[in-house]
């Protein structure tokens, strides 16, 4: 059975690339993964050089705007997946619990309208360096037969990167190597950069800024981006984000 639907798992990956013409990628695993798990999106994170969650696929831009909302805020299933080195499986997104879990990520999901949220994280041996989630506008727990399916997916992304790179480049956090890695993503680490030689700060902290001025203004991260980019948004002049002096940032209200 297990093997059969690794089988079947392979075929809609390669399918989905033959459709385009192309060699398999993480996005087609990606797409492949919602097909088989009648899923509403699926985004594909990456531990970068910043040391955070980031943004690597997303099948649409539904899918899209929840990755950001989570490299954002900071909070979130993907980001628990990752950084606490298990599954996050949330059958009901609007249950009491998720509030206290992720008290800004899930009432901005629910608008969105997603109702499920299922996270797995991408193991480099002992090492969570990624994570894979897969998003529902519908309740309900994924089946055994589907988290085996998602599970398989989960291994089929972390092997796609090893076979690309090596684990060096993995485990150092460095996503250049994937030739599907969001243009707003890397218009985002651009940015950072800006920000960074701006502040005289290291990049850590221009991230830790930016990601704060698009929450307070209620803004995507990577249209921040793009106006920083552009020369029509300068946030190191917003006397709410606060270089403190350990090097941190704060934002005041």
């Amino acid at each position: 059975m297990i093997d059969d639907e690794v089988e079947r798992a392979y075929e809609t990956i390669c399918a989905c690339a033959r459709q385009e013409g192309v060699p398999v990628s993480v996005r087609h695993i990606a797409l492949a993964c919602k097909r088989m798990l009648a899923a509403d999106g699926v985004g594909i994170y990456f531990l970068g050089g910043l040391g955070l969650g980031e943004s690597v696929y997303s099948t649409d831009e539904g899918a899209e705007r929840v990755v950001e909302l989570q490299v954002t805020l900071g909070e979130g299933p993907a980001l628990a997946a990752l950084n606490e080195d298990h599954q996050v499986l949330v059958a009901n997104l609007t249950c009491g619990l998720c509030d206290q879990s992720w008290p800004v990520f899930t009432p901005a999901a629910v608008r969105e309208g997603l109702r499920a949220i299922f996270a797995f994280p991408l193991k480099l041996g002992v090492v969570s360096v990624g994570a894979l989630e897969i998003y529902r506008a519908r309740q309900g727990a994924l089946s055994d037969a589907d988290l085996n399916v998602a599970l398989l997916f989960a291994d089929a992304v972390m092997i796609k990167m090893v076979n690309q790179t090596g684990d060096t480049q993995v485990m150092n956090g460095d996503i250049s190597f994937l030739d599907q890695v969001d243009e707003r993503w890397k218009k985002v680490h651009q940015a950072t950069g800006a920000v960074a030689v701006q502040l005289h700060a290291g990049l850590a902290d221009a991230f830790v800024c930016m990601r704060a001025y698009a929450y307070r203004s209620d803004r995507r991260l990577s249209e921040v981006a793009d106006d920083i980019l552009n020369g029509v948004l300068d946030i190191t002049t917003d006397d709410r984000l606060d270089p403190g002096s350990s090097g941190s940032l704060r934002v005041s209200d």
